[in-house]
Formats: structure tokens, sequence, C-alpha cells
């Protein structure tokens, strides 16, 4: 009986790897890319639900949206992005602007171009 258990055990724990193996592949291909962006700020746009959306001089060709200028939004809870993340990186955005430098935006490329890192360039 305990060798009957413990070979059902067996079983059970390889099919249990497999499955966990088979859901990590999927969610690795599921993932979406992230992209760095370096260029001056065209637009800085403050929208009514606390999200900013930022156009630059030069579009990213990473970014899907098909306008021009491309929205890169940032906003709380895409790609990891907090209140307090979303007023730093305005403040930051605005000093860039008013200063005329440039700027780089850590960015995921999906459809919103979703930003979670902005640094002041050289």
């Amino acid at each position: 009986m305990i060798r009957k258990l413990q070979s059902c055990l067996r079983s059970f724990m390889a099919f249990a790897g497999a499955f966990l193996v088979a859901v990590g592949c999927l969610t690795a291909t599921t993932a979406v890319a992230e992209s760095w962006h370096t260029s001056y700020i065209r637009w800085i746009y403050p929208q009514a639900d606390g999200s900013v959306i930022l156009t630059f001089v030069t579009d990213s060709s990473s970014c899907p949206h098909t306008g021009s200028p491309k929205y890169h939004l940032i906003k709380v809870g895409s790609n990891g992005v907090t209140a307090e993340g979303v007023k730093n990186m305005l403040s930051v955005a605005l000093l860039a602007k008013g200063m005329g430098q440039l700027v780089s935006i850590a960015f995921t490329e999906n459809g919103e171009c979703s930003i979670n890192r902005l640094l002041i360039s050289d």
C-alpha cells in the first residue's frame, strides 16, 4: 500500500513539474518587451485621471502607436508605476522641458507605451 502511494505521489510530482514548466513557457512568451528612448519632450499632457502623456520631438520606433507624435503614458498601476512615481516623473519631465534637456525613458512596447523610468540625459 505504501509503495502504491509513493508511486502515485511520484507520478503526481512529475505531472505537476511538467505543468509548471508549461505555464512558465506560456508566461514567458506573453511578456512585453522593454525599450529605452532618448529625445526632447514635445508635449506634457496631464489627464483628469492623474495619468500623464508625454510626446517627443523624435518618435520611438519601438512604440507601436501609429499617430504622430506617438503618445507615451505614465499611469498608476501601468508597468509597476505608483502614484508617487507619476508625481516624480512629472516633476522630472517638467524640469527637463523647461531647461530644454534631453530625457531618456524606459517603456513597454505594449499598446500604451507605458513609461516606468525617466531621467534627464546629458
